[in-house]
């Protein structure tokens, strides 16, 4: 019989046997190779490069944000000496003493002649704080001829503070003719605040 170890080395020391040993010793330590070390490091240099292409849309993205910010920011800049203006055309409180006096100015500067007028409705306390616009709600009753209305009415637009007319309703002062076109005027109106 032969020997296990004298046929292993008449079988090793055979030159195919030693070439085809290693080209097949090749190939599998290329494979780990190839399957261990290339493979993760082609699937991080891809997904890094998906990553870039990714946070370049982001990139691009905050870039238009930060460019609207700071528009924003020198629209600010622009109009911050001008903010009172918009506190006195929308108040933070009804401010229904300023109102009444804004009314009385208009009706002097234009000769309007003030009958009567009443404050309909002030909240006092507001129990749950609304987003929406708050309107005081004001009834004027006064007389003059059309052209004096109409300067009132001018006059009360004029102001600074934003105010709506709901209703306006003209009539005869007289039911007997005089020299004098006097009218009878009665103006809801509704001046508005935060």
């Amino acid at each position: 019989m032969i020997d296990k170890k004298t046929l292993i080395k008449s079988i090793l020391n055979k030159k195919e046997i030693v070439d085809y040993t290693y080209g097949i010793l090749f190939l599998v330590i290329s494979s780990f190779f190839l399957f261990f070390a290339i493979r993760p490091a082609l699937s991080i240099a891809f997904s890094l490069q998906r990553e870039s292409v990714d946070l370049k849309k982001l990139n691009v993205i905050y870039e238009e944000n930060v460019l609207k910010i700071v528009e924003i920011q020198s629209n600010i800049e622009r109009i911050r000496d001008n903010l009172y203006i918009l506190d006195e055309a929308l108040p933070q409180s009804p401010n229904a003493d300023s109102f009444i006096q804004d009314i009385n100015s208009a009706a002097r500067l234009s000769n309007f002649s003030l009958n009567h007028f009443e404050v309909v409705k002030i909240p006092l306390k507001e129990i749950k704080p609304s987003a929406s616009k708050k309107t005081l709600l004001i009834k004027i009753d006064g007389s003059g001829e059309f052209v004096v209305i109409d300067q009132f009415i001018k006059e009360l637009l004029l102001q600074k503070r934003i105010k709506t007319i709901k209703t306006i309703s003209i009539g005869q002062a007289q039911k007997q003719s005089t020299s004098s076109a006097s009218l009878n005027v009665i103006i809801e109106m509704e001046g508005h605040y935060l």
